[in-house]
């Protein structure tokens, strides 16, 4: 989503962003059903709890960074 959000930013003909949803809920959150099949680690008991807690921090960015980019998109 960081990259379709750059290309349009940077798109001089495109003067508006229309995102919506379908179904019953949209929000503009992190989707934390998606967030955790990408942090298997986090759940990890094995590893140490401050390793565990960066790669979260690292997943929640990564997360974080599509919305940051829309709300950065410069039209």
């Amino acid at each position: 989503m960081v990259e379709c959000f750059e290309a349009l930013g940077s798109d001089s003909d495109i003067r508006a962003i229309v995102i919506s949803g379908r179904g019953k809920l949209f929000t503009g959150g992190l989707d934390l059903m998606a967030m955790m099949n990408d942090m298997p680690d986090f759940f990890d008991t094995s590893k140490e709890v401050a390793r565990r807690a960066k790669g979260l921090h690292k997943t929640i960015q990564d997360f974080q960074q599509s919305f940051t980019q829309i709300e950065e998109v410069d039209l």
